[in-house]
């Protein structure tokens, strides 16, 4: 009797620590599936998600994380979704990913809740929840328009101008003797025969 009260002990543990394996796994998993909607926000915006969403279940089976926009459209409705196990997981009991969506244009959210399903070990379906809303971001406008490139006109390279040189004395030739000072520059005979220093040159 004692035998098998132990062993019947020793059952019921090994079951309840493979269930919290699972609802560890499933509440982490929903976790996840709520940061790849906010990657998603984060990629194309309030606009530009809520334009690719629509207000329905969305089947999440299968979905991997990318850095990729994911094609909403393709996914199948969450009514129609089964129970899979998880690929690359150690985890064999199956689970079943569905998003609901839910728009409200009004107050620029996205309501989305995620619920992932699984059957305990006693035949009894069990859902783990997660929910959250992402809001418009008053900046934002709720119409997604890609941004091309704009041509900015350059404005003409300006042509450069020559500046004429100042006029320059006239030379004579009618100076008397030999100039008296110091000059820095140039002596020259100007049109009054009188001797000038200057800084023009003349060779």
């Amino acid at each position: 009797m004692v035998l098998v009260s132990l062993a019947t002990l020793t059952s019921y543990t090994i079951k309840s620590s493979d269930q919290a394996r699972v609802r560890t796994f499933a509440a982490d998993l929903a976790q996840s599936r709520i940061d790849l909607f906010r990657f998603q926000r984060a990629m194309l915006g309030w606009g530009g998600l809520s334009q690719v969403l629509e207000a329905r279940s969305y089947c999440l089976n299968g979905v991997v994380e990318s850095a990729e926009a994911i094609n909403f459209d393709s996914l199948p409705d969450g009514d129609n979704c089964v129970f899979e196990t998880i690929p690359g997981s150690d985890i064999s009991t199956e689970f079943k990913q569905v998003a609901n969506v839910v728009i409200v244009d009004e107050t620029g959210e996205i309501n989305v809740e995620v619920t992932i399903s699984w059957i305990n070990d006693k035949g009894t379906q069990v859902d783990a929840r997660s929910s959250f809303v992402l809001r418009k971001d008053s900046r934002e406008t709720s119409v997604f328009v890609p941004v091309a490139p704009t041509a900015t006109d350059v404005p003409p390279t300006p042509t450069p101008t020559t500046v004429p040189p100042p006029p320059q004395p006239t030379l004579a030739h009618c100076c008397v003797g030999d100039p008296v000072g110091d000059c820095f520059w140039n002596w020259i005979c100007n049109l009054d025969c009188e001797w000038e220093c200057t800084n023009y040159e003349y060779y």
